[in-house]
């Protein structure tokens, strides 16, 4: 409730509000400070009957945009049709943006909004004492709002001071004690009908002048009437908040319960892809062990092979340096008995040689292609590999 007892101008809460015909409130200082004059000439006097000025009081908000009080020296609807015998100032409600023109007081001859001021104090968000026309006469420091006048003695009271020096006993009892309120504001007497045409709480003068033919009620029926209305606008107002709390109420728990279901499906997620991992790194240490395997395979050839080489080297290297202790030999019998089969050993020595030089001289590279093993993992269905994790699962703990 607070945002609705806070001037829209000064975002206080309300000192001295006043009413505007659009229905919205401000400040009195700050509806003042608001006011702009009108030019001479757009405003001037315009002599209307009262009956056409109702007219106009009542039209007004579709010609201007704003709602026209009926006294002479409140409001004005448009400069037109003005019922003011001049026009002198204007302000825009800032909150509807609907143009006001005001007579010669201005902002300062705007009505109180004697609800607005009641709430804020019964709230206790004001401080400032009631201006002096409406304050209680018997108050000792801080004035408070006179609630009651005493028409035999002409003296204002609040409701603490009434009980204490005007009680309704004894001499006293006799006094007429008027509630204080809203006044008319062309005659200055309490009202005592509403009329239903301009909307207004009117006194006994103002139905024989401006208001003769006008559809009026007695002001206590005029205000159960609109205060029933109210309690039934505000009945269905309440079960609109009451649905709307409930629908907030949906959703922060359908919130809830999107923060339950996430929070699950990380763990899941989490302990799906785990289980993936795993079955990648098992499949990572089993390319590793068929590496490992294929490079001592590897080396093991190698060594063989340069274990024949080493052999067939010495024996060549062997039956050189015995074939050139042969050739020293002088007995020409004697060598011919081995020169024949040395030179064919040697012969094929150098052939075997030969042979074993044909081999690769490079020892193999071990590579691993890693495409296929790309290509799988791109064409892993994550989403049905953790369906079948979650179903496996589940048939386990069935």
């Amino acid at each position: 409730m607070e945002e609705e007892l806070r001037c829209f101008v000064c975002k206080e809460f309300y000192r001295e509000p006043v009413l505007l015909p659009c229905g919205h409130a401000l400040c009195r200082a700050c509806a003042v400070s608001l006011q702009s004059p009108v030019p001479e000439g757009d405003g001037g006097a315009v002599p209307v009957d009262y009956q056409e000025a109702d007219k106009a009081s009542v039209s007004s908000e579709t010609d201007s945009g704003v709602v026209c009080g009926s006294r002479p020296n409140s409001y004005a609807g448009t400069p037109a049709a003005s019922v003011y015998s001049s026009v002198a100032f204007s302000l825009v409600c800032p909150v509807c943006s609907k143009q006001v023109f005001l007579d010669d007081n201005g902002a300062e001859g705007l009505p109180p909004f004697r609800v607005m001021r009641t709430i804020v104090e019964r709230f206790g968000a004001s401080s400032t004492a009631p201006p002096a026309e409406e304050a209680c006469q018997m108050c000792e420091g801080e004035r408070r709002a006179a609630v009651v006048r005493c028409e035999q003695c002409s003296v204002r009271y609040c409701a603490g001071c009434r009980d204490a020096w005007h009680p309704v006993r004894g001499p006293l009892a006799q006094h007429e004690l008027r509630a204080l309120g809203t006044t008319c504001g062309e005659h200055g007497s309490p009202p005592t009908l509403y009329c239903n045409t301009c909307q207004l709480p009117i006194c006994q003068r103002c139905i024989a002048e401006r208001h003769a033919i006008h559809d009026t009620q007695p002001l206590p029926s005029a205000a159960r009437a609109q205060k029933t209305e109210l309690s039934q606008s505000l009945q269905q107002l309440s079960e609109k908040a009451k649905a709307m709390t409930e629908y907030i109420q949906a959703i922060t728990s359908s919130g809830d319960r999107i923060n339950e279901s996430n929070e699950e499906l990380e763990k899941q997620i989490d302990q799906a892809c785990s289980e993936i991992i795993h079955a990648v790194e098992r499949r990572r240490e089993d390319l590793l062990r068929s590496a490992r395997g294929t490079k001592s395979q590897a080396v093991s050839n190698m060594r063989s092979l340069k274990s024949q080489a080493g052999q067939r080297l010495r024996e060549a290297t062997a039956l050189l340096h015995f074939s050139i202790e042969a050739l020293k030999e002088s007995d020409a019998a004697a060598f011919l008995q081995v020169g024949n089969m040395l030179s064919s050993r040697a012969l094929e020595a150098a052939t075997a040689l030969c042979d074993s030089l044909e081999a690769p001289a490079d020892p193999p590279v071990l590579t691993l292609d890693i495409e296929p093993v790309l290509r799988t993992v791109k064409n892993i269905n994550f989403v049905e590999c953790i369906r079948e994790l979650f179903s496996r699962r589940t048939s386990m703990r069935n």
